[in-house]
C-alpha cells in the first residue's frame, strides 16, 4: 500500500513539473514573438503579420516575402517573416 502512495506522489510531481514547463514555454514563445515584432518594426515592416497558414482558404503570398527570403538559407531568428505560433 505504501508503494502505491509513493508512486502516486511521483506521478503527481512529474505532472506538475510537466505543466510548469508547458506554461514556461508559452511565456517564452510570447516573449520571442514580441521580440520578433520589435525587429520587424525596426526594419520598417508591420509588427503583426497576418498568418494564413492555418486558414482553410487559399491566400497568395506577397512578392515581398518570396523575393526577399524565398530560397535563402535562414534560421528562424534571422527571418523577419517567421512567426511563432502558440
Amino acid at each position: 500500500m505504501n508503494y502505491q502512495v509513493n508512486a502516486l506522489k511521483g506521478i503527481l510531481s512529474i505532472w506538475c513539473i510537466l505543466w510548469g514547463v508547458v506554461v514556461a514555454q508559452a511565456f517564452l514563445i510570447r516573449w520571442m514573438q514580441k521580440k520578433k515584432g520589435d525587429q520587424r518594426e525596426a526594419a520598417g515592416l508591420p509588427r503583426e503579420i497576418a498568418d494564413h497558414s492555418m486558414s482553410d482558404k487559399y491566400h497568395e503570398a506577397g512578392s515581398e516575402i518570396h523575393s526577399e527570403n524565398g530560397l535563402q538559407d535562414m534560421t528562424d531568428k534571422e527571418n523577419l517573416y517567421f512567426q511563432y505560433l502558440l
